[in-house]
Parts: structure tokens; sequence; C-alpha cells
């Protein structure tokens, strides 16, 4: 694997298919991404993760179809009054809603707080 780092994160790829990784962006690799909110957030998308293959978006019938409906994302906030879920876009046996290469979006819900706060995403891209 290849470490990479990007405005101080750091991520590690590792893939016996070449170059793929997650993305908080559907046209190029973007790994980091800062957001600022004020108010209580009632399902507040965060982010939408994309399946990349040589900084490429990926699309259904591409051959990473088995990654596109088996990929898992997890996030963690260092402030827990942060709540997020994930809604998977290819896991419904609607491959037309991940046509895009979208592995899902990161909703977040939280009161009426003051909070500066950093959340990891952790992307497992399965291949078969």
């Amino acid at each position: 694997g290849s470490v990479f780092t990007n405005n101080n994160s750091t991520y590690t790829v590792a893939s016996p298919i070449g170059f793929i990784t997650a993305s908080l962006d559907k046209n190029s690799v973007l790994n980091y991404n800062e957001l600022h909110y004020n108010d209580k957030a009632e399902n507040i998308e965060l982010g939408k993760i994309y399946l990349m293959y040589k900084e490429k978006n990926v699309t259904w019938g591409e051959g990473f179809d088995y990654t596109l409906e088996n990929s898992t994302i997890n996030v963690v906030c260092a402030d827990s009054r942060i709540k997020t879920n994930v809604d998977y876009q290819c896991r419904n046996g609607d491959m037309g809603a991940c046509n895009n290469g979208e592995l899902g979006r990161i909703i977040g819900n939280w009161e009426r707080i003051n909070v500066d706060t950093n959340c990891s995403v952790t992307v497992i891209l399965p291949w078969q």
C-alpha cells in the first residue's frame, strides 16, 4: 500500500487491483473536507462518499459492482453529541442509484450545541 497526506490527514491505500480509493468528490480524489454549520441539525447531509479508480469515478457495470454493493463506511466524531449514520446507495437492489459511483451519504444530527470537532471517516472497499 501507499501512504498519502492531504491537509494534515493521512490515509493508506492498499489494493490488489491498483489505485482504488474512496473520495468525498465524484470528479476528483478528495479525502479532507471542512464544514461549518450553525444551529440544530436534523438529517443534515455532511458528505457523499464515491468510489474512485485511478482518480476517475466508477460506475455500475465497470467491474467494481461487488465493491459498490458491499463497501462499509464508518464515521466517528470526537464529540459524541454529534450522531451520524450512513445512507448506503447501492445496497437495496436499485443499481441505478449507484450509477455515479456513490457509495453512501453521511447524515448528521445534533442538538443546539456549541461544538468544534473532527470526524474520522473510514471506508472499507472489499474486492472480489
